[in-house]
């Protein structure tokens, strides 16, 4: 994991570190009524110098 957890609003943020294929790190959210679910990826963190994170967030959709 990249970051602390957040809650913000119903839902609990992250931002995920499991990279695969050189595809950036993900923004990740869960509900805070299912814990237990499965994560939903919510964007990605667009990759600056040396394949670091930027300051700039892109959603998925």
């Amino acid at each position: 994991m990249l970051s602390q957890p957040v809650v913000h609003g119903e839902r609990l943020w992250f931002v995920s570190d499991n990279t695969q294929d050189g595809q950036p790190p993900q923004v990740m959210a869960v509900p805070l009524d299912a814990p237990g679910g499965t994560p939903n990826q919510e964007g990605t963190l667009a990759l600056g110098e040396n394949q670091r994170p930027s300051n700039e967030a892109s959603p998925t959709s």
